[in-house]
């Protein structure tokens, strides 16, 4: 008579074995991306973030032991094989993060106020690189399910788990050597009184006599607005006396160095690195000096790290200027992950950094800061939409938006400046409503356009960045289209023609002043920030939207990164 199969009891050792063995499987793949990675994600990027280590470590420290316990609990209980199966992969994923984190990244850029992307991967190399993490994990799951008598392949892997484990305690501990100044920054006011900010002060008032808005849709392609119109007309049926410059070229393609050449005509030196440039663009003579010297009242709405160093830099004159009087932390969670966020985005293969490119600006976000009268600091993300009030005689208002920043392609583009428009036409709403429309100078542009470029760094087509202009006195007339070739390099003449200032130097051609059919030379730089800086210039003659008419003047690269 058959007997049925006894359950056999796991004695001591073997428990207290599976107990060591889950445990150290368990810790790595969290330990991997909760905290080692955005340890180092924010050692590396200490300059961009505005807040401190304390604001979000924490944060990621205990989810770090939530996942860990949980997955502590699941191998604990698995059968054998699938404990073998699930631990091969726990210990795998880390290890090929490690690796594709620091050796296999290629050209992946640090763009300076762009969404993250591998740029430059041909599909070849992306599917190469998708090849090796299927490759890998499909043996180890192949040799986790063979009969392993002997042992050896359990031993291997535990060599590799401790490997795995060493890296990801060594390599954080270095950095915590290697960068202390991100201890100097805490998590509370006292560290904020030297801080100067750019607040929404003045956003939500017009000048009583002569107005000056300058809107920055960021990434604002040209397809994007053409797109904006064919799907729906009447988005700019309310610009009344603009013209549409659609050959229009920007004279750079990342928000930095971008905006801050808008504000100060300065051009970028390659050579310098990003806050040094950007601090010493802001002591050269300006035109923002031009309006203050003409009794404007300049106020500056735009993002800190791309644009500006610290907004102390900036002249004493910009009317939302002010200390930082008070911090805060919106949403410690959301701002522990959009590190995370960052973290997963370095470490993950090629076509799934397609799926999720991640914003480079982001955690700034979360950030709350205010002046001593309590004006919100200005983000990019949320321009107010609130009633207006009377300002001074005369004002300047330079407003950048996130606009088409996560726009990637046209029919995406098309909604985001569908979105910014709608926003804008409030400020154009208030204008009319008041009697201040005629009178006003109303430049909408983007600071670049939509960039692909090839795994050597040069773009592939016509780049071409959206540009609708309304002069001071131009009123009912219907909105205008011109192909001129125009830049952003006409832009500050444009303005002082418009608002009649005579500026004590030669600002270049306005807008209105170039021919269609003009033979100009227009430049544009693209440049690229990864382990090495990529400049290329361009310089174009006659019909932008022909890319024979591109041709490459000079191309600069150098073994430095973006910030110092």
């Amino acid at each position: 008579m058959k007997t049925s199969k006894q359950r056999v009891e796991p004695t001591k050792q073997a428990i207290i074995k599976r107990t060591i063995c889950s445990l150290m499987v368990a810790v790595l793949l969290p330990l991997t991306l909760l905290v080692s990675v955005p340890f180092e994600v924010y050692a590396a990027n200490y300059q961009q973030y505005v807040f401190a280590l304390g604001d979000f470590l924490p944060v990621c420290i205990g989810f770090f032991f939530l996942i860990t316990f949980a997955l502590f609990a699941i191998l604990f209980f698995l059968p054998k094989r699938a404990f073998r199966v699930v631990s091969a992969i726990l210990i795998l994923v880390p290890f090929l993060c490690f690796v594709q984190g620091n050796y296999l990244n290629g050209h992946l850029n640090s763009l300076g106020g762009d969404y993250l992307e591998g740029e430059g991967i041909s599909m070849l190399t992306a599917s190469l690189n998708a090849a090796l993490w299927v490759v890998v994990l499909a043996a180890g799951i192949v040799l986790a399910c063979l009969n392993d008598k002997k042992q050896i392949i359990s031993l291997w892997g535990g060599v590799l788990a401790l490997i795995v484990l060493s890296t990801q305690v060594v390599s954080p501990i270095f950095v915590a050597i290697t960068h202390s100044e991100i201890y100097d920054r805490q998590s509370d006011n006292s560290v904020q009184t030297e801080r100067y900010v750019l607040t929404e002060a003045n956003l939500r008032t017009a000048a009583t006599k002569s107005n000056i808005y300058w809107f920055i849709v960021d990434r604002f392609d040209e397809s994007f607005a053409e797109e904006a119109y064919r799907k729906q007309p009447q988005v700019f049926d309310n610009l009344q006396g603009f013209t549409w410059f659609q050959a229009h070229l920007s004279s750079y393609s990342h928000t930095f160095p971008a905006v801050a050449y808008m504000l100060t005509g300065n051009e970028y030196d390659p050579r310098m690195m990003r806050a040094s440039w950007l601090r010493e663009s802001y002591k050269n003579p300006l035109p923002l000096n031009e309006l203050h010297n003409n009794g404007y009242s300049v106020n500056l709405y735009t993002q800190q790290y791309y644009c500006f160093e610290d907004a102390k830099d900036l002249p004493d004159y910009i009317a939302n200027r002010a200390p930082s009087a008070s911090y805060d932390v919106s949403n410690r969670v959301q701002l522990a992950f959009s590190v995370v966020e960052v973290g997963l985005y370095r470490d993950s293969f090629y076509f799934l950094k397609r799926v999720f490119p991640v914003d480079s600006a982001t955690s700034n976000n979360y950030i709350e800061e205010s002046d001593s009268a309590g004006n919100a600091k200005y983000s990019t993300a949320h321009v107010p939409q609130t009633a207006f009030q009377s300002g001074p005689d005369k004002a300047f208002y330079f407003i950048h938006m996130d606009g088409c920043h996560s726009a990637v392609e046209p029919v995406i583009g098309a909604q985001c400046t569908l979105d910014s428009f709608a926003t804008i036409q409030q400020y154009i709403d208030n204008l009319k409503a008041n009697g201040l429309y005629d009178e006003a100078t109303i430049i909408i542009t983007g600071d670049h356009p939509m960039v692909n470029v090839t795994g050597d760094g040069h773009i592939t087509q016509p780049k071409l960045t959206a540009l609708f202009v309304k002069p001071s006195g131009a009123t009912n007339a219907k909105l205008v289209k011109s192909v001129a070739p125009t830049s952003h390099e006409n832009l500050w003449a444009t303005v002082f023609k418009s608002a009649g200032i005579t500026p004590s130097q030669n600002y270049g051609t306005s807008v209105f002043d170039i021919a269609e059919d003009a033979i100009v030379e227009r430049y544009t730089v693209y440049n690229s920030y990864a382990r090495e800086l990529h400049s290329v210039r361009y310089k174009v003659v006659g019909d932008a939207r022909d890319f024979d008419n591109w041709q490459i003047v000079e191309e600069i690269k150098l073994n430095k990164g973006l910030t110092d």
